[in-house]
Parts: structure tokens; C-alpha cells; sequence
């Protein structure tokens, strides 16, 4: 007679096999899961490049797996509101300024945008000896998926409501969804702490007033009332939008020392110097403009002295009145985009000027507040400096001690070297090809995405045969106080046909076929699985890919080309300065 087999041993190999699925399901969770930040992948063979978006269709039910599994409101995703220092460390911060400064943060901006009003904004509070106050969050415009993925990883709000403005109003529902971003993934706010910057979040300050912290305005702007009302009662002087730079005046940042021509606070010319201001003032009103360009200046004064002699043309500018002021130049002859790398002087009468310092440094109140938003058409700092000194200090600002997240860094330095590598080690060119708004609003000449593109690839091969010519010369370095040595200066030339790199907010097949068959390599292309695993979720939104984007261009390309009108320009050239890229 047979005998059947005990139920034991089945119990035992049904266990075995659960545990096997179990394994095996976890297995391929850890290898695949794109984001997750604590798992570490090993991959055997080759490094494969992946699309994070063929692995999403392709594992669609795998994927919302994972999305349950580790979804998370990051808004407030720190310690009671706080980051890397204690509640105790951010009181002897604090303690050693002389308050805080508050802003009036427009989120409704890009981010580009709104890293204008941090630079400005550090720079002040450092005039000041303030603590300045960020955001807690930035307001992501756009998903690189489907609006239902990135709604699980940051909180979604409607724009228009968000910001109060009704500017998204006419556009699908998903188009007018904002993701609300921890600050701390566009900034690198521990680094910016240790080069000496007092700084916290609004959800650090309302901790430190005993408030509650999911109060902060979405839009940005101080509330008057509600930051206020914390056992502190900490008192606010806010600054008129009005009076911080109207138009019969020039805001400097500290006013120079009076010259020998000044006298009991009033300007007592000579009769030199009345004929000099008077030239000035004259040239100044046919320009229809309270600042002279340097060369303007030299133009007027240029009966009246050698104006290759720096020296008798600044006594000259003494005797007048008028102050030599430090600025850069913008792109295309507007201030649209603030880099500031290209060094220039202005000049002004000393009667226009009105120094930050002296109007708002000796304040006593607890909280000091900007109103409004003051970087449109304004220089680099949205004011001018009187001194090299101060003109240097603020450059450092923006291009050493503003630094996007170190995950931002670290998978831009990964790109670099696959572009290198693709290269054989060659130098590279790449663009910024913005269609979208910039479509919509007529600051693309070309018709089609095609003729667009054909421009681009046509001014990159001028950029190829450019570097060709510099082989064997020594090219003038950027004039920048802060930079680090390039260790690629040595390098050849890109050859014809070699690959590039496009930024660009296109993202149809057509498009992007359109873009290979030219050998322009996009994002997509060059990041891995693992590298969106290490990275964690914030690269599904197209904000944070779009800082990675400048931050390879900066750092990685030799020659690069995008439209002067578009804030990516800035952000590409300032780190292209810091490192001198070539």
C-alpha cells in the first residue's frame, strides 16, 4: 500500500515557497525601486543607462506599489520644523545678529526667479547683521509624470490659489497644480550655514516663537499678524516697497567716504567741478537716466581731460560730485538675467544716493521687513556697490555660498563624466532650448520645433569651431573673486559629430528622436536607475531635474548656448564662472 506524504512536509515546502515569493518580491523591490533613498543597488555588467519613464509603463502596478509604500507629505518632513541645528543652536545663531529679516517671498516665480530674491536677500541680511528668513518650501510648477505620482511625494496645491494671482486660471486643472518642495532640496541651506550665513526656514522661526508651523502663507508673504503673536511679541519694521528704490533716487549698498568737495553735508563744487557735474548732469538728462554708463561719462568728459588716465578722470569725477559705482552687465543690454561675471562701472551724483547700511542696518526692531518684490529690472543684487570690495563680496555670495542640494551636485558631476566619456574625454558643447512659454509669448523666431533646433545645432558648431581656434592660446579667464581650478583646460577639442547636450523642455517622442538623430544627448539619457534611487523622489519633478540640467552645463560644457532672455543663461554662466570651465 503507498503511502501518502505527511501533512507536516507539506506545511513545511508551502512555508519554504512563501518565503521564497516573499524574497523574491522583496529582491525585486530593492533592485528596481527608483526611489528609495536606503537601498543600495549593486548592478553587474555593463552600466546601463535606463529611462525612468519606460520602467513606470512597463511595471506600472510594481511602481504604485512602491508609490503607497513610501509616500510621505514632505512638506514638513524635519524635526518639529527644524533641519541640521538644534532649537538651542538657532538661538545662538540668532543671538549674534542683530534680529531677523523677513521678505515677502513671490513663489509664484520660477526657480530661477526666486533664487534672485535669495541672493539679494542674504546679501541684505548680511549688511545688516540679520537672520534672514527663507521659505520653507518652493512651489514646483510641473511633473515629469502623471499629476497623480508626484501628488503622493509632495502636497499639491492649485497655483492660483496658492499665490493669488489668477494667471493659470484658463489652463487644464492638472496644469494648474503646484508641488510644495521642502526649501532645502533647492538649497544646500547646512553649507550655506557654514560659510557663515545666519539663516533658518519660516517653519524654524514659528518653532522658535512657539507658533504653529503649517500656518506659513502658501504664497510666500510675512504674515503681519500670526508671526507675530508667539510669547516673544516680536516687534516688525517694514520697509515700504515705495521707498526702497523709487526713481529720484540710487539705492547703493553703503555710502562712500565724502570727498575733499563736501562740506557740511552738502556738496560744495569747485569751479572745475561744477563744470564737470554740469557736463554730467546734461549727458545724463539726454540719456533720460540718473546713472551714466561709464562710457557716456568718459564721452562728456572727454574735453576736459585725459580719460585713459584713470587716476586725473577719477579726481576729475571727485571734484564733480559723482561716484564711480561696481555693477555686471546684463545679457543683451537688460537685467533680465543677473550673472555676474562680466564686471562694469557706472557713475552717479553723490546727492542721488541712498546707502542700505545707513537707512536700515541700526534698526532695533525684532523682525525687519522688505514689502514686495524688488528684483525686476533691476542689477544683480538689486542695488549697486561703491566699493570692489562690496561688489566682490556679493559675487562670492552667489557663486560659492548659494549652492543647490549636494544631491544636485553629486548627480550633476555623474552626468559630466558619461558626457565625458561619450567623448573620449574631449571637450563638449551643449544648449538650452526653452519652447513652451517662451513660444507662447513670441521670443521664438522660428516657426517649428525643427527650425528652432536647427539654430541651436547650428550655433553649437560654431561654439565646436571656436574651442578649435583657442588650442595652444591661453583665453582670458572669467573676473570673478571666487572660482576653482579647472582641471579641464587641457583638453582637445570636441570633433564633428560628437555628442551634446541639450536642456529643453520638450519631451514628445518626436522630439526627442528629432534631437538624437543629431547626436544630442537629453537628460533621460544619461541618467540611470540608480542614480533615481540615490537621488530620491524630488527628480520627479521637472524644477528639480531643470537645476541638475544647469548645474552639468555650468560645470561640464566648454562652450555653451542659450537665449539671452531666458534665467537658465544666468544660472549656466555663474557656475561656468566659478569653476572656469575650460
Amino acid at each position: 500500500m503507498r503511502c501518502s506524504p505527511r501533512p507536516q512536509f507539506l506545511y513545511i515546502a508551502l512555508a519554504f515557497l512563501g518565503c521564497l515569493m516573499l524574497y523574491s518580491i522583496t529582491f525585486i523591490s530593492a533592485v528596481y525601486n527608483p526611489f528609495s533613498r536606503n537601498t543600495v543597488v549593486t548592478q553587474t555588467g555593463s552600466n546601463f543607462l535606463a529611462d525612468a519613464d519606460t520602467f513606470i509603463h512597463g511595471n506600472s502596478s510594481l511602481f504604485d506599489h512602491i508609490l503607497s509604500a513610501n509616500a510621505v507629505d514632505m512638506q514638513f518632513d524635519t524635526n518639529n520644523g527644524l533641519l541640521d541645528l538644534s532649537k538651542n543652536e538657532l538661538l545662538d545663531m540668532v543671538s549674534r545678529t542683530r534680529g531677523y529679516y523677513a521678505r515677502d517671498w513671490s513663489l509664484g516665480l520660477g526657480w530661477n526667479n526666486v533664487r534672485y530674491t535669495v541672493e539679494t536677500s542674504l546679501h541684505h541680511a548680511q549688511l545688516m547683521n540679520r537672520t534672514l528668513i527663507l521659505p520653507s518650501f518652493f512651489l514646483a510648477r510641473t511633473c515629469e509624470h502623471h499629476i497623480d505620482v508626484c501628488a503622493r511625494y509632495a502636497r499639491t496645491v492649485n497655483r492660483n490659489d496658492a499665490v493669488g494671482l489668477e494667471e493659470w486660471r484658463k489652463l487644464p486643472l492638472a496644469q494648474q497644480q503646484a508641488f510644495m518642495i521642502p526649501f532645502q532640496v533647492m538649497v544646500d541651506i547646512p553649507y550655506l550655514r557654514r560659510q557663515g550665513h545666519s539663516v533658518l526656514l519660516v517653519s524654524e522661526y514659528l518653532h522658535l516663537q512657539g507658533l504653529n508651523r503649517t500656518k506659513e502663507i502658501s504664497s510666500g508673504a510675512w504674515d503681519r499678524h500670526y508671526y507675530h503673536k508667539g510669547p516673544a511679541n516680536p516687534s516688525l519694521f517694514v520697509i515700504p516697497n515705495g521707498e526702497y528704490d523709487p526713481s529720484e533716487i540710487v539705492r547703493v549698498d553703503k555710502l562712500p567716504a565724502l570727498t575733499s568737495s563736501a562740506a557740511e553735508g552738502a556738496l560744495v563744487l569747485s569751479e572745475n567741478g561744477n563744470l564737470s557735474n554740469s557736463t554730467l548732469s546734461q549727458a545724463a538728462v539726454q540719456k533720460g537716466k540718473s546713472i551714466l554708463e561709464w562710457s557716456d561719462m568718459k564721452q562728456a568728459l572727454g574735453f576736459m581731460v585725459d580719460t585713459s588716465d584713470e587716476i586725473k578722470l577719477q579726481r576729475l569725477l571727485d571734484e564733480a560730485g559723482w561716484v564711480t559705482l561696481h555693477t555686471w552687465q546684463g545679457a543683451i543690454g537688460v537685467d533680465l538675467t543677473k550673472d555676474v561675471v562680466t564686471p562694469i562701472r557706472k557713475v552717479a551724483p553723490y546727492t542721488k544716493l541712498r546707502g542700505f547700511i545707513e537707512d536700515y542696518a541700526n534698526l532695533d526692531h525684532d523682525v525687519v521687513l522688505l514689502e514686495g518684490e524688488i528684483h525686476l529690472n533691476r542689477k544683480p543684487g538689486s542695488l549697486y556697490f561703491t566699493t570692489v570690495e562690496g561688489r566682490d563680496n556679493f559675487a562670492t555670495i552667489v557663486l560659492r555660498d548659494l549652492q543647490p542640494s549636494e544631491e544636485v551636485r553629486n548627480l550633476a558631476k555623474r552626468i559630466v563624466k558619461r558626457m565625458d566619456s561619450f567623448n573620449q574625454g574631449r571637450h563638449w558643447v551643449a544648449a538650452h532650448m526653452r519652447r513652451g512659454d517662451f513660444v507662447t509669448i513670441g521670443w521664438i523666431n522660428e516657426g517649428t520645433l525643427q527650425a528652432h533646433f536647427k539654430r541651436i545645432i547650428a550655433r553649437l558648431e560654431e561654439g565646436r569651431k571656436l574651442l578649435e581656434r583657442l588650442v595652444g592660446s591661453s583665453p582670458e579667464r572669467y573676473n570673478v573673486p571666487f572660482s576653482t581650478a579647472s582641471k579641464t583646460s587641457k583638453r582637445k577639442p570636441p570633433l564633428r559629430g560628437d555628442y551634446v547636450y541639450l536642456a529643453t523642455d520638450e519631451r514628445s517622442t518626436e522630439s526627442l528622436e528629432l534631437f538624437r538623430s543629431k547626436n544630442a544627448k537629453v537628460f533621460r539619457d544619461l541618467v540611470t536607475i540608480n542614480d533615481r534611487r540615490l537621488f530620491g523622489w524630488p527628480l520627479l519633478y521637472t524644477d528639480i531635474v531643470s537645476q541638475v540640467e544647469q548645474q552639468v552645463i555650468g560645470t561640464g560644457a566648454a562652450y555653451f548656448y542659450a537665449h539671452g532672455m531666458s534665467s537658465v543663461r544666468k544660472c549656466q554662466r555663474n557656475p561656468h564662472a566659478a569653476t572656469n570651465t575650460f
